[in-house]
């Protein structure tokens, strides 16, 4: 079992790796705006003192205007970012890697700090469901399927909320009645052939 190292948070996740040719999932207006932001976790996860509090901007990184952002968008026909945040994805050895998060009209693309530089896109007709843990954490894995199912994303968003409720209200070209799951261990994969499971608990000590 290998500990899934991320920022300070509610939650802790333990991680474990084997190889295997397949998965096992498992299992900013007022408040009528945030009462719709909330409905996909109402009743399954708990939530911070915080949380509904918190407006939904879109663009909580900043970036949607930067040059280089407009250029990466322009080359894939798009122009227009619903959201942005600041994120760490969890590496295949289950380290917390910076990265920012972007959910255009087609796709989430993953930018390093800094430079802007795309190291991954995922078309959102991709997308196969959300799954996040009961607990008061910001984790989120992004399952996938067909050619992109060899690399799910997990990933520590603070406006989780809001970036799951974009998807499941389906802006941009998501599925129709996108899953969204609830459970305390999580199974993703990468690199085609190898696979992990997250396993998460909440910390007595918060």
């Amino acid at each position: 079992m290998q500990r899934v190292a991320g920022p300070p948070d509610h939650a802790k996740a333990v991680a474990s790796e084997d190889s295997s040719s397949s998965v096992t999932g498992a299992g900013a207006a007022g408040d009528s705006h945030r009462a719709t932001r909330l409905l996909p976790f109402r009743g399954r996860k708990k939530r911070r003192d915080s949380s509904p509090g918190k407006r939904c901007v879109g663009d909580h990184a900043n970036v949607a205007h930067h040059p280089k952002v407009l250029r990466l968008l322009a080359k894939h026909n798009e122009s227009r970012v619903l959201f942005a945040d600041n994120i760490f994805k969890v590496s295949r050895e289950g380290k917390p890697k910076p990265r920012t998060l972007l959910l255009s009209g087609q796709a989430l693309y993953l930018l390093k700090p800094e430079t802007f530089k795309c190291s991954t896109r995922i078309a959102l007709g991709a997308i196969a469901k959300v799954v996040l843990s009961h607990f008061a954490d910001n984790f989120c894995l992004v399952k996938l399927k067909g050619a992109e199912a060899q690399n799910d994303l997990l990933f520590s968003c603070v406006h989780k909320t809001e970036l799951v409720s974009s998807l499941v209200q389906g802006k941009g070209n998501v599925p129709p009645g996108l899953e969204v799951a609830f459970a305390e261990e999580v199974t993703y994969r990468f690199a085609a052939v190898y696979q992990r499971t997250a396993i998460f608990s909440e910390n007595a000590a918060l």
